[in-house]
């Protein structure tokens, strides 16, 4: 899938502290994508939306069956929020003309595979 990232005039990356670890664990092939859901029982493995593999490598419980980031989980939602919310004024736009302004959304609807979503995490925030 072809996309491009558009940025506000000076952006600067914000500083995201799992960021490595996180593109790591979408990179692996451990986990299996899916939407709506940050972790699904799907037949006999689990399925998991880019959000749902953060959780599950900063350890955030109880994620089956859930849509956001549970609001215990502070540590993950003081940086991108419940639904994985890109800094002011960053659009994904696809080739399909469809554009996007949340993880949780670029997960489920844009047709991005794990690996391009790491890569889209890694150009719009920086590692602490």
């Amino acid at each position: 899938m072809s996309y491009t990232i558009k940025f506000p005039q000076n952006y600067i990356k914000p500083k995201l502290p799992f960021r490595d670890k996180w593109c790591a664990a979408l990179r692996s092939g451990e986990f299996k994508q899916g939407d709506k859901y940050l972790k699904k029982r799907n037949e006999d493995s689990y399925c998991y939306c880019c959000l749902g593999v953060l959780c599950e490598t900063e350890n955030v419980p109880d994620l089956i069956n859930e849509s956001f980031i549970p609001d215990d989980a502070d540590y993950v939602l003081c940086f991108i929020g419940a639904i994985g919310t890109f800094p002011d004024g960053v659009k994904l736009e696809t080739e399909t003309g469809h554009i996007f302004t949340h993880l949780s959304t670029t997960n489920d609807r844009s047709g991005l595979s794990f690996l391009e979503i790491a890569d889209v995490i890694e150009q719009i925030w920086d590692q602490e």
